[in-house]
């Protein structure tokens, strides 16, 4: 399981698609991910990625990986102790 300690991962684990490489920002803590195509991801994200998912602003890797084109938004934030904390949606 990722370390859920903020600044205790590799980075932020977003993808940057058309790069093809991790975005690897000191991550601000890990998140569970989402889609309308139930592809759920939990990895660490730094404070832009994180906020570009809570605004929707983020592209699902396996859809986009697949050719299609939807949104990942925030489902929760794992804390240290392992408990997720559900993001309000807005």
């Amino acid at each position: 399981m990722t370390d859920t300690t903020p600044g205790k991962s590799d980075g932020c684990m977003c993808e940057l698609l058309d790069e093809g490489r991790n975005c690897g920002a000191p991550p601000i803590g890990v998140f569970v991910t989402g889609c309308v195509n139930e592809h759920l991801d939990e990895e660490p994200l730094c404070s832009l990625h994180a906020d570009l998912s809570k605004r929707r602003e983020l592209w699902c890797r396996d859809c986009w990986l697949s050719g299609v084109y939807v949104r990942a938004v925030t489902l929760a934030k794992i804390l240290p102790s392992g408990e997720r904390q559900r993001v309000p949606q807005s």
